[in-house]
């Protein structure tokens, strides 16, 4: 029931720093009680409750963090953990129900979200709901609460209005004074579906949430906001625009000839898709490395302890070059190279030239062979990432791509093999013609 009387505000209640103030054994023993009241659990999991509280007691007991190089002992419920969200809802649920008082019937319709509640109340009562509160936890689970102001009050992502008039409360979409209306940029390397599927959902949402009176005016701020963002006005509305579905249609899909994964690489996975297409393959299309990717696991050194990469080792003559991949690290790939060009050497000195020939003609041979027959040397110096993919399919598509490349800047691959080799002329196609 979203009336409201003229002796009635609209409060919101929130919780101070939820997480950590969960009282940890109370909630346990909560969850606990609740176990043993599911009639069903044995087929919801096969875990005993014994079993199951032991490991909740065991999380809960290891709550740490690491600081500076450093180890703490949390003296507070746990933040991190993904259990936390779920413990804290069930807690919160008691919680409510502990609430609730016969001098305070309002409390009765409290809708909650998980440390963020709203309630309608007599105007006098919102302060002594808020004493009522913070007594039954003192000093553990505080409250804080926000009145409405000039009939508006913002909870979550909606805004709340009171039209006094009608005795109706109607809502909008809300937006934090520190929004800097910042969202996918139309410059971005994602595909286009997902720019317009972003665009479309923005839409959604405002449809969702905005009563009839307020939509016209925030579908016109989400085209703005994309407009600001680097998007054509009618590429933006045409994207907002509702979209209908045509019962004729058939669920059923045409056969193909495989999926093909391909990571998004500006200009050149459209026309790939396209090709991809007309010889009736599906396509599905991911984003590349992100800064976050290289950072996430920074503990450990990048450069020569990197994994999972593609890398070029040129020769100094500079009319030459080897591209390969390895899911070892840089460093240890690289030392092989150069013990596979030294031992070549050494075999031929020594006489042995049937070693010599097994390790020029071994599939990682051509740079060992092109050692002996150029005087300027291998440059190690010069030798590079150029990639990372975790993927083994992934990594030989980017070596077949960057072999390519190489040759058509007028450089001779030294690797023997290439898969992509069918793609050179479209490859061919992106480089540059200087």
């Amino acid at each position: 029931d979203w009336s409201i009387m003229r002796d009635e505000i609209l409060v919101s209640y929130d919780v101070e720093k939820l997480y950590p103030s969960i009282p940890v054994n109370k909630a346990l023993e909560l969850i606990e009680c609740l176990l043993k009241c599911k009639a069903n659990l044995k087929e919801v999991t096969t875990f005993s409750i014994n079993s199951i509280m032991k490991l909740l007691k065991w999380i809960f007991s290891l709550t740490y963090c690491e600081y500076n190089d450093k180890h703490y002992i949390l003296d507070c419920g746990p933040i991190g953990l993904s259990v936390v969200g779920e413990v804290a809802v069930i807690y919160m649920e008691d919680f409510q129900l502990r609430a609730k008082h016969n001098d305070f019937p309002e409390m009765n319709e409290w809708p909650w979200y998980v440390d963020d509640s709203v309630l309608k109340c007599k105007r006098g009562n919102a302060e002594k709901i808020l004493n009522h509160l913070n007594s039954i936890e003192p000093g553990v689970i505080v409250f804080t609460k926000e009145e409405e102001e000039n009939n508006q009050l913002a909870v979550l992502d909606l805004e709340l209005n009171v039209n006094r008039k009608s005795k109706k409360i109607e809502f909008n979409v809300h937006y934090k004074k520190t929004c800097t209306n910042i969202t996918i940029k139309k410059k971005s390397n994602h595909k286009e579906s997902i720019k317009r599927g972003v665009i479309r959902g923005f839409g959604d949402r405002a449809r969702a949430l905005c009563d009839q009176q307020y939509l016209k005016e925030e579908l016109q701020n989400v085209e703005q906001v994309f407009v600001e963002n680097g998007y054509e006005r009618r590429e933006v509305r045409k994207a907002l625009k509702k979209k209908t579905t045509n019962n004729d249609e058939t669920d059923e899909e045409p056969t193909t000839r495989g999926t093909v994964l391909m990571p998004n690489i500006p200009e050149f996975t459209s026309k790939f898709n396209s090709i991809a297409r007309k010889h009736n393959f599906k396509v599905a299309n991911k984003t590349t490395n992100k800064v976050r990717d290289l950072t996430s696991n920074a503990k450990t050194p990048l450069g020569d302890k990197n994994s999972n990469i593609v890398y070029t080792i040129p020769c100094k003559c500079g009319e030459y070059t080897y591209t390969g991949e390895t899911y070892r690290k840089w460093k240890t790939r690289k030392k092989e190279h150069k013990d596979k060009v030294r031992l070549t050497h050494d075999d031929i000195a020594a006489g042995n030239m049937e070693g010599a020939a097994n390790r020029m003609n071994d599939n990682d041979g051509g740079l060992a062979k092109h050692s002996t027959e150029c005087t300027s040397g291998i440059d190690w110096e010069g030798s590079k990432i150029i990639g990372r993919e975790d993927g083994r399919v992934q990594r030989k598509m980017l070596e077949g791509v960057e072999t390519i490349k190489q040759k058509g800047m007028g450089k001779e691959p030294l690797n023997i093999a290439n898969q992509m080799e069918q793609w050179k002329s479209t490859i061919y196609s992106f480089l540059p013609t200087t």
